[in-house]
């Protein structure tokens, strides 16, 4: 599964539309259309993409530990 395609289901989930995601990040729904389609996904977008839906991003360890990524906590991090 693309990034794109766990975005879209992530949407289609929290009954949240492509156009909704794109004003969130601050983008025009054709700027949101174009990320989409070239899979132009940084880890500290997919984690907002998550916040938005209320969803969470997690990192699962071989030992079953996880790792939470959360946006407050990626505020203000590089890239």
């Amino acid at each position: 599964m693309t990034l794109s395609s766990a975005v879209k289901a992530m949407l289609q989930t929290c009954g949240k539309l492509q156009g909704d995601l794109g004003e969130y990040f601050g983008m025009s729904k054709q700027s949101m259309a174009n990320k989409m389609k070239n899979e132009r996904w940084s880890g500290k977008d997919l984690v907002r993409a998550a916040d938005f839906c209320g969803c969470r991003v997690a990192i699962i360890c071989p030992d079953g530990s996880q790792i939470m990524l959360d946006a407050p906590q990626l505020d203000g991090a590089e890239e």
